[in-house]
C-alpha cells in the first residue's frame, strides 16, 4: 500500500490537496517563480525529500509551468534528471500545471460558474497555457487563490479537468498506481 507525500508551488495546492487527499504530507516546495531553474527547485526537493527518511513513497511533485519556455514535458524530464544528478532515487511522480493551478481549474467550466452563480460566456474552450488567474479575475472580481482557489479546485470534477486539460491529463497518467477517491471512476483511457 502506498503512502504518497506530495510536494507542491503554493498554498493553494497545498490546501486543496488537504481536502482532498487528507492524511497524507503535503508541503510546499518554498522555491517557485518563471526564474527559478530546475536545479534549484530539484535542490530543493531533495532536501525535502531526505527528511521523510523513506517513510512515504512515492513522491508527488506538482510545480507550475509559469512562463517558462519549455512545454510540461520538459519540464518534468529536466527535473527527474535534476533530481536524479542529486541521487533522490525515490519513486517520483511529477505533474507540471500549463500554467498554474488555475488552467486546471478553469478546465471545469461549469463549475467555475456555479461558484460565480452566474451563466459565463466563455470566450475561451481551452486555458492550457493561458494566464489562469487573470481568466478567473475576470468573471471574479474578488478571486483570491487560498480560498476560491482551494474551494473551486476541490469541488471540480476531475472527469472534466482530464478531457480539457492536457497538463491534467498527464499528471492522472503520472499518477494513476495511486488509489485516489477524487479521482475514482475517472477513465484513464
Amino acid at each position: 500500500m502506498s503512502k504518497p507525500a506530495f510536494f507542491v508551488d503554493g498554498q493553494t495546492e497545498q490546501r486543496a490537496l488537504n481536502k482532498l487527499c487528507p492524511g497524507h504530507p503535503i508541503r510546499i516546495i518554498g522555491c517557485n517563480g518563471k526564474t527559478v531553474s530546475m536545479s534549484a527547485i530539484a535542490k530543493r526537493l531533495a532536501s525535502l525529500i531526505k527528511v521523510l527518511n523513506n517513510r512515504n513513497y512515492p513522491i508527488v511533485i506538482l510545480i507550475d509551468r509559469e512562463t517558462r519556455p519549455q512545454d510540461t514535458k520538459s519540464i518534468k524530464e529536466e527535473l527527474h534528471l535534476e533530481l536524479k544528478k542529486l541521487e533522490v532515487h525515490d519513486d517520483v511522480m511529477i505533474g507540471v500545471c500549463d500554467r498554474m493551478i488555475e488552467n486546471w481549474i478553469l478546465a471545469d467550466k461549469g463549475n467555475v460558474s456555479k461558484y460565480c452563480s452566474k451563466k459565463i460566456n466563455w470566450k475561451k474552450q481551452n486555458f492550457e497555457g493561458a494566464k489562469g488567474k487573470s481568466e478567473l479575475k475576470k468573471h471574479m472580481k474578488s478571486y483570491h487563490e487560498t480560498t476560491d482557489g482551494v474551494n473551486l479546485l476541490s469541488t471540480s470534477n476531475p472527469k472534466y479537468l482530464y478531457k480539457n486539460s492536457l497538463s491534467f491529463k498527464e499528471f492522472v497518467h503520472t499518477i494513476e498506481k495511486i488509489e485516489c477517491n477524487w479521482l475514482e471512476g475517472l477513465i484513464y483511457k
